[in-house]
């Protein structure tokens, strides 16, 4: 278990070549994960709460965010020894 920190930032968005007044994004979330590792397969999943939010008026503030995410190792380290 570990605790991980997540920031994002969103320029305007473009609709139709044109930028959208207020669609500016700031967030920081900060929130306990898990993360489980068998041979070359990780699963993480936790929930993160916003410490900073400034979005713009046409965007909800979020009150909680849950991920899942599941990985792939393509690279595995073998720590056997070289000396027999």
């Amino acid at each position: 278990m570990f605790a991980e920190l997540v920031g994002e930032h969103s320029d305007r968005f473009v609709a139709g070549g044109v930028a959208v007044p207020q669609t500016e994004v700031q967030q920081v979330f900060l929130g306990p994960t898990l993360l489980g590792i068998h041979h070359n397969y990780t699963i993480s999943f936790g929930a993160q709460a916003p410490i900073y939010q400034s979005v713009g008026s046409h965007f909800p503030h979020e009150r909680v965010r849950f991920a899942v995410n599941f990985s792939y190792l393509l690279f595995q380290h073998s720590h056997e020894g070289k000396n027999k």
